[in-house]
């Protein structure tokens, strides 16, 4: 699916004013502050650099560990805000337990038909929609709230470690990751909900660039070069990102090492079921073992069990098998204890057997999306799963899979403390430094030299009709060209599947034909098909995508003319579109007699 950011490739900081050019050179004198954001579904966390550090050491990226309204280091913040009756605005930890908090927000940036029937019939999500709806606000506005109050706190923290003229003598590149699953509309709405909190506000070194990258391949850049990982030639790294909401699973195969270049070797995947689901599952167990107390405990109770004992204290060290073993949960006040079951010494009391229940479905759709990719994958080579994410640094998860995979020579790695969580924000961060010209790929510590295009991408057009190839019922005459043509035709320009090098993104030759006072403005109807043979008409395995419009940035005596045979003149516009897909999503730039197009000239609209 599409993303709106053109160029495809921004190789230098983008000015946020309407611009002929396509690139910004800067001055690196001063140098590029790089922050990497990981905004999450129950948690987001930020890393930041210069390239000067990079440059030195790619592993050389700080963390923003403090936060508003806690007193101990957290590697990330809730993902969650609150709109207090005087106006202000609580978020992370700063949210008080009894608040009406919104949480979950950033899957509102999805379609309901994205979002999957068990998501859709979920209370929380249901009590977000519901507090969206009471404050009258947008989900584009709400994370545009939260990413205000995160991207203030992230620049004071800069500035408290090296000072405000140090800060405003560097250019910004921001970086923020999206799920690989998250289709081009989403995107397109994590882009503005960027722009309204203020990221790309002018600053005194100059515009602040913005990038879109996916989650695992960020995980990918991370994980893959910190300190004792040594991957060799031809093996293959399935990167899986588990966090809140989304799965995401990116294969990669190392093509070579010092420096790391790698390959994405088969189509990715993902889906919603991350650690959101097992915290359902822990909230159904503990209103079936309090009873109908549950429902009129009050916000603060339930909270305290929610997240302290279970986020914090349950669920991060819950290992398979853990047999007989008791986890307990405090037991509030306000609970009839003689009328509950399993409660002793003021806790309530679990079998490690019902925890680990909660954590069961989960990690078998997680397992499942791991055996899917290794089917696509070569046999004989040899294959590690990296598991990254909040719940990808679950031991139990990793237990679990290292259970399933191992029987089959397929290695499970997890790292140690706050390197599972994080390694998207650091990747962001990577991801930002080697988007940057001035630092060629031969001197990058790592890089992807291809992707796998996880749709088919097409064109709606007419073609010439050909008797016995096209049907009657498309048959039109051409006014301009005075022949027949066949309408409803597709031409795919980009298949699923399809390996799109790096270093040469796809291009697909296209004209326009325009009346001699007819606006220079071209309006083209992209589709997609999901399936592996994608059919060359039309039907209903094709799908609207997105209207990609641009305005020539030509003048007219320089486009080709073209004569009927009736002597009616009109001009022959050539163009190309260009693509790279980017996950499930896809980014353009057009070119016309050449020259790409400046990205004020084209827009990309979605349903």
């Amino acid at each position: 699916m599409p993303s709106v950011t053109i160029p495809v490739r921004l190789k230098q900081p983008q000015p946020i004013e309407d611009t002929d050019d396509d690139f910004l050179v800067v001055d690196d004198q001063d140098g590029i502050l790089v922050i990497g954001i990981d905004f999450g579904t129950t948690f987001s966390g930020v890393a930041w650099a210069t390239t000067e550090e990079l440059e030195d050491n790619p592993n050389d990226i700080n963390l923003i560990m403090n936060w508003p309204g806690t007193g101990r280091e957290e590697s990330k913040a809730p993902s969650e805000i609150c709109y207090n009756d005087n106006g202000t605005i609580s978020w992370g930890f700063e949210v008080s337990p009894e608040a009406d908090s919104i949480r979950w927000f950033k899957l509102l940036l999805l379609k309901d038909e994205d979002l999957g029937d068990d998501l859709n019939a979920s209370p929380h999500l249901a009590q977000c929609r519901a507090l969206l709806k009471q404050t009258q606000k947008s989900a584009i506005h709400v994370v545009a709230d939260y990413l205000r109050m995160l991207w203030k706190h992230t620049i004071e923290t800069i500035v408290r470690a090296r000072g405000q003229t140090v800060v405003d003598s560097m250019v910004i590149r921001t970086v923020i990751t999206v799920p690989a699953i998250w289709k081009g509309y989403a995107r397109q709405a994590m882009e503005k909900a960027a722009r309204k909190a203020g990221i790309l506000d002018k600053r005194p070194a100059g515009p602040t660039a913005l990038v879109l990258a996916n989650e695992p391949e960020a995980a990918a850049l991370a994980t893959l070069i910190e300190r004792g990982r040594k991957p060799t030639a031809n093996s293959i790294y399935i990167v899986c990102d588990a966090g809140g909401g989304t799965v995401d699973l990116i294969s990669y195969q190392i093509e070579r090492v010092n420096p790391i270049s790698m390959r994405e070797a088969v189509e990715g995947q993902g889906a919603l079921c991350g650690g959101i689901f097992i915290d359902e599952a822990f909230e159904q167990l503990c209103k079936r073992q309090f009873g109908s107390q549950w429902n009129s405990l009050s916000k603060t109770a339930a909270r305290d069990i929610i997240r302290d004992d279970w986020e914090f204290g349950i669920k991060p060290q819950v290992r398979k098998n853990s047999g007989f073993k008791a986890f307990t949960v405090r037991v509030p006040s306000e609970i009839n204890t003689k009328s509950t079951v399993g409660v002793k010494s003021g806790r309530m009391h679990f079998l490690g057997s019902d925890i680990e229940s909660t954590f069961e479905n989960t990690c078998h759709q997680i397992n499942k999306l791991i055996l899917d990719q290794l089917q696509g994958i070569e046999a004989g080579s040899e294959i590690h799963v990296i598991l990254v994410g909040g719940l990808g640094s679950s031991p139990y998860l990793y237990d679990y899979l290292n259970e399933t995979c191992t029987g089959i020579g397929v290695g499970i790695l997890q790292s140690t403390g706050t390197k599972p969580r994080t390694a998207i924000c650091r990747g962001a961060v990577l991801k930002g430094f080697l988007e940057d010209m001035q630092h060629p790929q031969s001197s990058a510590p790592v890089m992807v030299t291809s992707t796998v295009s996880r749709t088919s991408i097409g064109l709606l057009m007419d073609v010439p009709f050909i008797h016995c190839v096209h049907l009657e019922e498309d048959k039109k005459w051409c006014p301009l060209e005075l022949n027949y043509k066949a309408s409803n035709q597709v031409k795919w320009f980009l298949s699923k599947g399809q390996d799109v090098p790096d270093c040469k993104p796809v291009r697909a030759p296209f004209y326009h034909l325009l009346y001699p006072e007819q606006s220079l403005r071209v309006s083209l109807d992209l589709v997609e098909c999901e399936k592996s043979d994608a059919p060359m008409r039309k039907t209903s395995a094709v799908t609207p995508l997105c209207n990609l419009s641009f305005k020539v940035d030509v003048q007219r005596e320089d486009i080709q003319e073209f004569i009927n045979s009736n002597c009616a003149k009109y001009h022959k516009l050539s163009f190309e579109v260009e693509m790279v897909p980017v996950g499930a999503a896809v980014e353009f730039a057009v070119y016309v007699c050449g020259r790409k197009q400046g990205a004020r000239n084209v827009n990309v609209r979605f349903d």
